[in-house]
């Protein structure tokens, strides 16, 4: 269902070329428009048991035209809001948290701005009301070739009438005449390229896109070399060891397995008397729990090695990881703790293919800082099948970023590029700014771990709001 409608105070001015980059997408073309304006839209929104209203205060105080639309997406709706002056634009795109019914709606000025108001299709008080907001608009575009040999570039606005857009160029371009169907066949081009570029959200800033496009917590953008990555199960294995003259060094996996079996050792001693002085999670508060239990560890990193501690308590752990060096290493760490052959096995992850031969009775899932250093367009997959790894009843046991420290960062976007590097130490690892680190919660963790349901023991945050705990166990 759409609805649109308008504010005219002077005649209808049409948007004029304000499209500045694109992005590939098949043989289309799907991007951001002008970046945000320095002075963003200031609106605000209210309910009541029936409607929604969403006011925009003084900006623009001297529009020529407004413009909105209601669209549904899902259970959801879509408001897209545009202001035009002269040859300057003004967007927005809400992603509701419930649907509207957009041919009840009515626009108003108010003072300086304007107020949208919309009833609601159920009328109900919503715990949420935007899920969503963005100030960047999307469009596809494409150079259509004329009998000429020359090409006519076609660009059209995700707020647009695609279909009256694209008549009304044609009408000006008469030389592009195309066959019966064909423009019809462009039009629906254009509209699947640009609804492929608006993300669905299912909470607040939980937003996800249509494959190949990945949500970077602003918009949906190409996945790029994510795309070859066979996983996003990534771990950090490494320790933090202090020299005899005070400096505290960190090394790696393949730091580790360079030293000799005298001086790993040493590492070794030193690291478990200094986490043992610590208050540390999970070791704390599971170890008793799942003694004799099977549990998996999704990654062989972090710089506890909770999956040996758990292991030294008697529960059987299967440690799964990618990359070879870390696994060696915990082979290394079995043979200095003592630890038995039988309680800890190693697995060496060669796709999501292999999951199921692990089985499904697993007391518990243990994830520790991996599973969220990509995009998780690409990670559901693996979420999903790790998710039936667990009998009912077993537990789901997640360290991951906080959405707090994601919020509290102004809700960076996440980038293309790959690993850890350097950057400021938040809680237990090294965060690089520059990395793909996406942010955890409760209801998108529960989204991800479909279709198996489960329950919430706890969600905690932690280290100053750096990291969160998750605890679920799986009903069904």
């Amino acid at each position: 269902m759409s609805r649109g409608g308008r504010i005219h105070t002077t005649n209808t001015i049409s948007s004029v070329a304000w499209i500045r980059r694109c992005v590939l997408l098949w043989a289309s073309c799907v991007a951001q428009a002008v970046p945000p304006a320095e002075r963003q839209l200031h609106i605000t929104w209210k309910q009541t048991f029936d409607t929604v209203s969403f006011t925009v205060h003084n900006e623009p105080n001297d529009f020529t035209n407004f413009h909105y639309n209601i669209t549904d997406s899902g259970e959801a709706s879509i408001v897209r809001l545009v202001f035009e002056k002269e040859s300057s634009l003004r967007f927005a795109r809400l992603h509701l948290a419930h649907k509207l019914l957009g041919e009840r709606s009515r626009a108003d000025r108010v003072g300086e701005g304007v107020m949208l108001t919309s009833t609601k299709a159920q009328a109900s008080v919503w715990d949420e009301v935007v899920f969503f907001m963005t100030e960047n608009p999307m469009f596809a575009s494409m150079d259509l070739e004329l009998s000429s040999g020359d090409s006519l570039p076609i660009q059209v606005a995700e707020y647009h009438d695609i279909p009256h857009y694209i008549s009304s160029v044609m009408e000006e371009h008469p030389e592009a005449a195309m066959l019966p169907g064909e423009q019809q066949q462009l039009v629906t081009r254009m509209y699947q390229s640009v609804h492929a570029a608006v993300p669905v959200c299912a909470g607040r800033d939980h937003c996800r896109c249509m494959l190949p496009l990945v949500f970077n917590s602003r918009e949906c953008i190409h996945a790029g070399p994510w795309l070859q990555r066979a996983t996003q199960m990534v771990a950090a294995a490494s320790v933090v060891f202090e020299s005899e003259d005070g400096n505290a060094n960190l090394l790696a996996s393949d730091d580790l397995l360079r030293l000799s079996d005298a001086e790993f050792a040493a590492v070794f001693v030193a690291h478990q008397k200094r986490s043992a002085a610590a208050n540390l999670w999970p070791r704390m508060m599971y170890t008793q729990t799942f003694a004799g239990k099977r549990v998996l560890a999704v990654g062989a990193g972090m710089t506890h090695y909770e999956a040996v501690i758990f292991a030294q308590m008697k529960a059987i752990v299967t440690v799964l990881d990618t990359e070879l060096a870390n696994l060696k290493v915990m082979e290394r760490l079995l043979n200095a703790s003592g630890v038995s052959q039988a309680n800890l096995i190693l697995a060496l992850y060669t796709g999501a293919d292999m999951l199921p031969t692990l089985g499904r009775e697993f007391d518990a899932v243990l994830v520790l800082d991996s599973l969220t250093r990509g995009p998780m367009e690409l990670a559901e997959y693996e979420y999903s099948l790790l998710g039936k790894c667990l009998k009912i009843g077993g537990r789901w046991l997640q360290l991951a970023p906080a959405k707090a420290r994601h919020t509290n960062m102004n809700k960076p976007s996440f980038n293309l590029q790959f690993g850890a590097g350097t950057g400021a130490t938040l809680g237990l690892v090294s965060y690089s700014p520059s990395a793909w680190y996406d942010w955890m919660d409760v209801p998108k963790l529960k989204d991800l771990l479909a279709p198996a349901t489960t329950q919430v023991i706890f969600e905690v945050v932690v280290a100053d709001n750096a990291w969160t705990w998750i605890d679920l166990m799986r009903t069904s």
